[in-house]
Order: structure tokens, then C-alpha cells, then sequence
């Protein structure tokens, strides 16, 4: 049986571009038919001017007959691919084979899901998909690739639908992302083990110096991707890269609808997002961190929504996604703001019954809408790239939310998930040891010196609250350091401060730092009269061993 034909896009681009584009869009022809408010002229110029070397392109029965995909890459010369569909139901095992014999990686190839873009008038409906499709580029530019560790064999899921082809070839095997751990840049070797501590499923495995992942045990949540302050989890397809690239197509793509409501949908929802709001997709929505319910917020966002991912939930999501827009909703009524902005997505997704079609502002109450006040979508992008993910990511999102409020000055939430902490030291009992700052994975702790001087700095919007200068204090029996969920608006505004100032011994004979006087008078009460206030005290460890 031949082929089935491949149409380019029936209008041609604003552009003029060339067919040899690095980034192909293509969408099922089905779509039109089901759905007929599909405009595809007009979806090929939108899209042909507002995205760099992107290129649509129809092809017939894509859904169900994914080896239209490789003729339009060959034909396209494209690198990367987009696919609109009809629905999440569709041939996987047949579109993941024809994807690599493409020479393209399934886990770098987005799906937009364009049977949920109906909406109240056709106009409406086009430039939910413009903007869908938009965000899905910019997530596939965004792809670093996969090696073979990163991919895991699963059975398929039932729900889905399975191609002829596929029947003769059982059981139907397909592929999940499994993470990885970039060596270079975990601070294991420092102490921090806190994607360990957030694997639900005990996958990970520490030696001091590496981790390591058991993909048998792992069930490819992404927890550990929240987790890490270093960003430092590789997770293709689902990587912290991958999802800020998308979150910031959607609130900064130009284009007719206006307001913009995110909701993080884990991929095993069938469900659709209805209405207003924008989807984007990770592996489970307990890997979504406080920090992206609060960036969309602060860059102009209406509202923002965690579905959660159902009693089959691989990360165990549900007490998570609570606490987390608890805490969000508790700092919005500070800052005299709606707490409706952040919300769990609730299911089922019951159309008109749907709770979340009301009215996300209250007409004619509250604070003025932060989405009127900060509109961002007549900017050509955001002042910097998305962070939502690692250290310093909670801070900057809380820092530009509070500059625009009047109450921050005054607020002080404290909260068990709370993104960020308050680190406090006991000047009577800390040595200035510096065992804090060595176990600090995010650096918000420093350690300075100059001449005799030493100090330790504290900067809250690097700390992730995580605990680790107090597990590791040697003095903590004494009480020298103290770690508060506290989210305090105005200490973030101040920045980085001094929060011990001491005093350090230097070399006799060199002149180095042979330990903070501190230190020096513990070692000397631990060891009694065995300790060598000539040789311990006053000479660096390089002397030590010099004769005099």
C-alpha cells in the first residue's frame, strides 16, 4: 500500500523560507475534520513569522499512519519535530519506531494534543493552538539528547492505542526517560544526598563520591530533578531545560489570546486541560517545585494549576502538590492577592461543572491583577531565561513577585515547604569552622577571609532550605546553627549579609590561616593537655612538619 501523501501547507510562509528548515510542525490532517475550526493557512503564517526556521505541514492520517512523519523530515530536512494530533490517543509504538528510523530521538519530539484547543469561536480556538505549538518548538530546540542509560524499557500502557504492525510484535515494549546524574556538577562528594532523600522509590544509590540510578527500580517521577539545587539530574525529555524553555514560549510568545493559565499536567493524564488554560506536560506533578508556581505569577501569568497525577501516581504526588500550592496560596493572601491564582487542578475535568472556568480575579476586589500590572506579552522576551529549577530559582521568583507588591515589606511566612529557609547562627556556640559552607549545596553560605578576619555570609535567595548546614554542623549538639522554613520577603530584598564575624590564627612562620580561633580553643578543651598550643595553634599545616 503506498503512502499516504504529504501536503505542504496550503499558505505559504510569511517568510518565504526555504522546505530545508531545522524544525518541522507537523500536524494530522485529521484535525481538520474532526475539529473545523482549524485554520491552517492561517496557522502556517503564524507560525512561518513568529518562529525562526519552523515549517507546518499537513500530512493525512498522521495519527493513526505515524510513517507519514519520515517522508515530511526527508522531504523538510529538518532537525527537530513537532506533531499536533488529534488526541493523546494515537499509535505510539508505530510513531517511536518511525521517529528513529528518522534519526530523531522520541523523548526530543513534543506532541501537542490539538483536539483540547476548541474553544468559544474558532479565532479563539487557532490562537490557543498558535501559542501550543509555539511552546512545544521551543521545548524540542531545548532537547539535549539521550544516551542509552537514559532509556528504559516499559510494557505500554493499556489505554493507549496499539497499530496493527505493533500486534505482531508482543508484548509491545516502548521506552521511558530514566535520569542520569552529571557528575561534574553533583556536590555528593560534599555531603548533599537530596535527590536520595526524594526518590519515592529508593533508585538511587550513594558511594560519597558518585550516584548512581538502578533503572529497574526507578519509576521516572523526576522528584530528583526538584530536588537537586545543581541541577545536575539529566532527564531527556523532561529535563529543567526542557520545561522552562516551554513555560516561557507560552507567557512570551506574542499572539491573540491574552491571558495566559498554566497548569503542569503529569504525562500519564489522559484528561484535557480545558478552557484558558495552557498545559505542560512532566513526567509526574510532584516534580514541579514551589518556584514554578511562582515565576509564571511574577512574569505575568493568570493563574497557575497542578494536576495531580491519580492513585497510580509513581512520585506519590498528592501531599506534595497540597503542601506546595498551600504555601503558595498562604503567600498570595499576604500580599493581598487572590490565592485562587495557584490551585490544584482537580479531577475529573467536568466542562461547564468545572470549577476552574470561574472567573480567576474577582471583579471589582482584591489587589490589581499582577497579569494586567506585568503584562509581558508585548515584550520580545523575558529580561532572562526562565529558572524554575535549582538554587536560587525560589528566590528570584519570590524577589520579583514582592517588587510588586506594596504589603512584602512586611511579610513573613512560615511553612514547612517553604522554598526557602532562614539560617541562623549562635555566635556563643559556632567556631567558625566553615562545615556549613563545605555542606552547602547551593552556595547561599560563604566563607571570607582577609588577614585575621573571617566571616560567614548567609544570601537567602540561594538557600533551598535543605537542612544540610545543620546535619553536618560539628557543634550542632551545642545548638551553633539553626535553619527556619521561614519565607522572609524583606531579607530577600536586602541580599547576601554577614551573619558571623570572627577571628583566624595565621602561621607564625608563613603567614596562612592555620584555623579560626574557635576551632582552635575547641580543639584545645577537647584535647586537654595533650594539646600543643606552639604546634597546633600557631603554625599552618604545611609548617608543621619543618624543623625550627
Amino acid at each position: 500500500m503506498a503512502e499516504p501523501p504529504l501536503r505542504s501547507s496550503e499558505a505559504p510562509l510569511a517568510s518565504g523560507r526555504a522546505l530545508s528548515l531545522p524544525i518541522l510542525i507537523l500536524v494530522c490532517a485529521d484535525v481538520r475534520q474532526e475539529h473545523r475550526w482549524l485554520d491552517i493557512p492561517r496557522l502556517a503564517q503564524w507560525l512561518g513569522a513568529a518562529l525562526e526556521n519552523a515549517l507546518l505541514a499537513v500530512a493525512e492520517s498522521l495519527c493513526q499512519r505515524p510513517a507519514a512523519q519520515s517522508e515530511a523530515m526527508r522531504r523538510a530536512g529538518a532537525q527537530r519535530l513537532v506533531l499536533g494530533l488529534c488526541s493523546t490517543r494515537y499509535a505510539q509504538l508505530e510513531l517511536e519506531a518511525q521517529l528513529r528510523q528518522a534519526g530523531l530521538d522520541p523523548f526530543g519530539v513534543p506532541v501537542v494534543n490539538l483536539g483540547d484547543c476548541a474553544a468559544d469561536s474558532p479565532s479563539a480556538a487557532v490562537a490557543r493552538a498558535e501559542l501550543l505549538l509555539a511552546a512545544a518548538v521551543a521545548r524540542a530546540r531545548a532537547f539535549g539528547g539521550a544516551r542509552p542509560e537514559n532509556r528504559k524499557a516499559v510494557l505500554l500502557a493499556g489505554q493507549r492505542v496499539v497499530g496493527r504492525r505493533a500486534l505482531f510484535t508482543l508484548p509491545p515494549v516502548s521506552y521511558v526517560a530514566a535520569p542520569t546524574i552529571n557528575a561534574d556538577a553533583c556536590r555528593v562528594a560534599h555531603g548533599c544526598d537530596l535527590c536520595l532523600s526524594a526518590c519515592p522509590a529508593a533508585a538511587l544509590t550513594s558511594s560519597g563520591h558518585a550516584i548512581e540510578v538502578d533503572r529497574a527500580r526507578c519509576q521516572a517521577c523526576g522528584l530528583c530533578v526538584a530536588a537537586c539545587p545543581q541541577r545536575a539530574v539529566e532527564f531527556p525529555g523532561y529535563s529543567a531545560t526542557e520545561i522552562e524553555a516551554q513555560v516561557d514560549a507560552l507567557l512570551y510568545t506574542a499572539g491573540e489570546q491574552r491571558e495566559r493559565a498554566l497548569v503542569f499536567t503529569c504525562r500519564s493524564a489522559q484528561e484535557t486541560a480545558p478552557g484558558p488554560w495552557l498545559p505542560v506536560q512532566v513526567a509526574c506533578a510532584a516534580m514541579v517545585p514551589v518556584a514554578a508556581l511562582l515565576y509564571p505569577l511574577a512574569h505575568g501569568a493568570a493563574a497557575v494549576a497542578l494536576a495531580p497525577c491519580g492513585p497510580a501516581c509513581a512520585g506519590q504526588s498528592d501531599p506534595l502538590i497540597q503542601g506546595r500550592v498551600d504555601y503558595c496560596r498562604q503567600l498570595l493572601t499576604l500580599l493581598g492577592e487572590e490565592p485562587e491564582r495557584v490551585r490544584p487542578f482537580d479531577r475529573p475535568f467536568d466542562g461547564a461543572q468545572d470549577k476552574l472556568r470561574t472567573p480567576l480575579l474577582p471583579p471589582g476586589g482584591g489587589a490589581p491583577p499582577l497579569h494586567h500590572a506585568t503584562s509581558p506579552l508585548g515584550q520580545e522576551g523575558p529580561p532572562s531565561p526562565a529558572r524554575l529549577f535549582g538554587q536560587g530559582a525560589a528566590g528570584r521568583a519570590l524577589a520579583r513577585l514582592a517588587a510588586l507588591y506594596p504589603q512584602a515589606q512586611g511579610v513573613v511566612l512560615e511553612h514547612p515547604l517553604s522554598p526557602v529557609g532562614l539560617v541562623q547562627i549562635n555566635t556563643a556556640a559556632c567556631t567558625a569552622c566553615g562545615s556549613c559552607v563545605a555542606a552547602c549545596p547551593s552556595g547561599a553560605l560563604q566563607l571570607q577571609t582577609q588577614d585575621a578576619a573571617v566571616a560567614i555570609t548567609f544570601d537567602p535567595l540561594r538557600c533551598t532550605g535543605c537542612g544540610k548546614c545543620v546535619a553536618l554542623c560539628p557543634e550542632q549538639a551545642s545548638g551553633a546553627i539553626h535553619l527556619a522554613q521561614v519565607t522572609d520577603l524583606p531579607l530577600l530584598a536586602g541580599g547576601p549579609r554577614i551573619i558571623l564575624r570572627g577571628e583566624q590564627a595565621l602561621c607564625e612562620r608563613c603567614g596562612a590561616p592555620v584555623a579560626s580561633l574557635g576551632v582552635v580553643e575547641r580543639v584545645a578543651a577537647l584535647l586537654g593537655e595533650d594539646f600543643q598550643p606552639q604546634v597546633m595553634g600557631r603554625l599552618c599545616s604545611d609548617c608543621r612538619g619543618l624543623p625550627f
